[in-house]
């Protein structure tokens, strides 16, 4: 059964929707800003907790993890959740598969919101790379690197003492980082001029990220590629969810779908 049949099949004559939004992510924000709208729905977006300023998004937000799916089958029981949307990072796969799980056995519907992998274009210069380790086992010594995949993703490349790294971060970790590492804070989304003067004025030979997918964060790949500086790109993790939409637009479009 499509996404659609099975959401209209199920609320066809619901005029109130309950829904929980997995997020921290610029889609989960902009999805509670458009459901918000539309008095039908009651939206509750979950954030992790992983940063302590934290974009938040439209209406009631939970914020911190929900104790496995025990924890967030719970969760869902107690405020009567008919819909899940899953709109965190691509890399999420923990959660991710717990949501899975959880809603299957609270009887939830379950969509999973999973924008696009970037593609190279004939002028970028990738390199792919399983995960963390691998990209950073390829990096070559003395390199000056933009690093971009997160804090959590920071040690196989804090091994590498023969790198100096660019790192940029929504907040500087708890821990203290090596000297070789420097840290620039600040939030998305960035214009490509701006990536463009991170990698010039740090002289940056090399930019590794994580393929996150989206327009937010993917200038830093066109100065990249205006520059002609290689990309070592981490693949996210095989998507074998069934029901997932790929923009926000079609995820409104479908929980707002005439009954």
């Amino acid at each position: 059964m499509s996404p659609v049949n099975a959401y209209n099949q199920k609320f066809k004559n619901n005029s109130y929707v309950r829904i929980l939004i997995l997020g921290g992510t610029w889609d989960a924000n902009c999805l509670a800003k458009e459901l918000h709208k539309d008095n039908r729905f009651h939206i509750i977006t979950s954030l992790a907790g992983y940063t302590q300023h934290p974009v938040k998004p439209d209406g009631i937000v939970h914020v911190g993890g929900f104790g496995g799916v025990h924890g967030l089958k719970t969760f869902l029981s107690n405020h009567k959740i008919d819909v899940i949307v899953n709109a965190t990072h691509p890399f999420s796969e923990r959660i991710s598969q717990n949501a899975i799980t959880a809603a299957h056995e609270a009887q939830c519907l379950y969509y999973r919101l999973y924008r696009p992998p970037w593609m190279p274009t004939k002028n970028d210069i990738w390199f792919d790379a399983k995960n963390a380790t691998d990209a950073a086992r390829k990096l070559r010594p003395d390199s000056v690197v933009f690093l971009t995949v997160g804090k959590q993703q920071l040690a196989p490349f804090i091994e590498r003492q023969d790198v100096h790294y660019i790192v940029r971060m929504i907040e500087i970790p708890a821990d203290r980082l090596p000297e070789k590492i420097t840290v620039i804070r600040e939030r998305p989304p960035f214009s490509t001029l701006h990536e463009r003067q991170i990698l010039i004025s740090y002289r940056v030979d090399t930019l590794v990220t994580k393929n996150s997918g989206g327009q937010i964060v993917n200038s830093k790949l066109t100065a990249a590629r205006e520059l002609r500086i290689p990309v070592i790109m981490i693949r996210r993790p095989c998507n074998q969810q069934k029901e997932t939409v790929s923009s926000v637009k079609e995820m409104v479009a479908l929980l707002t779908v005439p009954s």
